[in-house]
């Protein structure tokens, strides 16, 4: 499967086909794939366009309190 690069990502082809490889590659487990970078360099963008085009879950990791944060994933799943 084939992904089409967003427009609006500005240089990242590397990440995006790292990314667009690992999401679209046949496998029948569970896999979870992490991705950390500097602060405001895209991180999210490039995961959300990469997940919404397989159909995959994105659920964004924020700096929280245990409770709280396992019920926003709850929330969000």
């Amino acid at each position: 499967m084939a992904l089409e690069r967003p427009g609006a990502l500005f240089d990242r082809v590397t990440e995006w086909d790292d990314l667009v490889r690992f999401a679209t590659e046949p496998t029948t487990s569970f896999r979870i794939g992490v991705v950390s970078g500097r602060r405001r360099q895209g991180k999210s963008f490039i995961l959300d366009e990469v997940v919404r085009g397989v159909g995959g879950f994105y659920h964004q990791a924020l700096e929280e309190e245990r409770a709280p944060a396992l019920e926003r994933l709850g929330a969000a799943m």
